[in-house]
This record gives C-alpha cells, structure tokens and sequence, in this order.
C-alpha cells in the first residue's frame, strides 16, 4: 500500500474474516447417532459442505449475527444464559442438517402409533417451549428417531416439529403482549418465550398476526392505563 504524507487512510474490510464454530465432539456424535439411528465415526464425517442449500444459508446468518452479538457488551446473549443455550442448540441444529443428506422415503411409524408419539411430543412442548428446545429433545420425548419425527410431523400436521414449537412460542408471546405487566418490554416477552434474536421475533410475529410486536404492546398499554 503507497500513500503521500499526512493522507489519511480508511480500510474497509468485513467485520470477520473468518469465523470458526467448534462444537463439543461426544456431544455431536450423540446427536449423529440420536438423528441418523446409526453411530457415524468422526473419520466419516463430510469435511465440507454447500452453503447454498437453505441449511448453509442459515447457518452462516446465523453465525455472522452471533458473532456481531458477542461483539457487543450488552448483548442479550451474554446477559441471558437462556438465549446462549437456544444459539447452541440451532446452530448445533443447522449443522447437522447441512451435514445430512435427508431422505423423502424414511418411514415413520404405524399411524394410530405416529398420531399418539406426535401428541405426546406437542404436549411436551406446551410445557416447555420457553426452554432451549432442538430436534433431538423432541425425538426423546416420542421414543423414535429424528428422521421419524421429521416424516410424522409432516404427515400429520403439515409442517416440520420445529415450526410447531416456533407458533407455540408466538402465541404465548402474543398473549403476554395483549395483556402485558406494567414496564413489560418486547424483549422481556421474547427473551421469557424463547426467542433469542430480536429481529427475526419481530418478523415473525408481524408476518403471523399483521402488526411488530412493540405496536401490540403500545396498544395493550395504552387500554391498560
């Protein structure tokens, strides 16, 4: 790099160059064995994997957003043990699904087995949706395998066992947001819902009941008064 005397210089780079995640080695292959009903050695492990898919893309999101967090020293994450459990657990999450090659054709169980399996899982999570929850958890609750889970879910409610405890959370926060405590704040209701990042709360409220989540709580507030 040349430059004149007295010129001042500006590099604008990235705010991370790089980025690693290291996860907890008898943990994951728990998970490996917990998700794919087989023991998978760490030799066997893909070395690599595309970010393109959905996976990869939330996954390296995910991960710039939580390194910029833990940049900052008032971030929730360092605050709230909770919502640094909840991280490790979709980032852990996001990993195994882009390590994963996930099958059309797994079986799940016989349907009046599937249906009872899957509300025993729902009625888990209406207990504990506040808590760090992941995909392993729900299948321990059920007695079968991840993969299990996965099919049974889809083929019983339409959608993934994940998306059922994500709307259990939205509308638990929607009923402590139209009948808030007073100096309720939004991120009080999504940290005690189990919602770590803020922005994507908001998102997801708004898109699920048509308004942010802080104008639902003026509103509540101001019929309070």
């Amino acid at each position: 790099m040349v430059h004149r005397p007295g010129q001042d210089l500006k590099l604008e780079t990235e705010p991370f160059a790089l980025l690693l995640l290291t996860f907890d080695g008898p943990y994951v292959r728990q998970c490996f064995q917990q998700r794919f009903d087989e023991f998978l050695l760490p030799e066997d492990w893909p070395t690599d994997f595309s970010l393109a898919t959905p996976a990869g893309r939330a996954l390296q999101e995910l991960t710039r957003w939580m390194a910029i967090q833990l940049d900052r020293p008032n971030s929730e994450i360092l605050k709230e043990d909770c919502a640094a459990r909840g991280l490790e657990r979709t980032l852990l999450s996001l990993f195994l699904d882009c390590v994963a090659e996930q099958s059309a054709t797994d079986e799940a169980p016989a349907d009046y087995s599937c249906e009872r399996r899957v509300r025993r899982i729902e009625e888990w999570i209406d207990v504990n949706f506040a808590d760090p929850i992941g995909i392993e958890d729900l299948a321990a609750v059920g007695g079968i395998s991840v993969r299990s889970v996965q099919v049974a879910f889809r083929r019983l409610r339409a959608c993934s066992p994940m998306r059922v405890v994500i709307r259990k959370r939205l509308e638990a926060a929607h009923a402590m947001l139209s009948d808030p405590r007073p100096g309720t704040t939004v991120t009080e209701i999504a940290t005690a819902c189990g919602f770590f990042n803020l922005g994507r709360f908001s998102e997801r409220y708004r898109e699920t009941f048509g308004e942010p989540p802080s104008q639902a709580l003026a509103r509540a507030s101001g019929r309070s008064s």
